[in-house]
């Protein structure tokens, strides 16, 4: 779940989040990332053993690192756009950012 701006969550809420292993992400009116609420659930070990054992696999390695860049490019376009005041620089920067396949 994400929160943005000066939302409020209630314990009762964030308690269900919880048990529904649901985490929740704030940020501010903006988008910019603030931080992050995470219960303490009873996967964390395996969780952690998986991703481990996956960083051995050079075939998902590869996936996992395309599909992080291909989201970062997407929201280095998504922020330009957010953010534009109306410059022509704005299409100028636009235009070197490349689109996401």
């Amino acid at each position: 779940m994400a929160i943005f701006g000066s939302t409020l969550l209630s314990a009762a809420a964030l308690h269900e989040c919880f048990s529904r292993d649901i985490p929740v992400s704030w940020h501010t009116y903006g988008g910019w990332f603030i931080g992050h609420t995470v219960g303490t659930g009873h996967h964390n070990v395996e969780t952690r053993t998986l991703q481990y054992q996956a960083s051995f696999d050079a075939q998902t390695c590869l996936q996992l690192a395309r599909g992080w860049v291909a989201a970062k490019i997407a929201n280095t376009r998504t922020l330009l756009r957010r953010n534009w005041r109306g410059t022509s620089e704005f299409e100028n920067a636009q235009a070197r950012v490349p689109r996401p396949h």
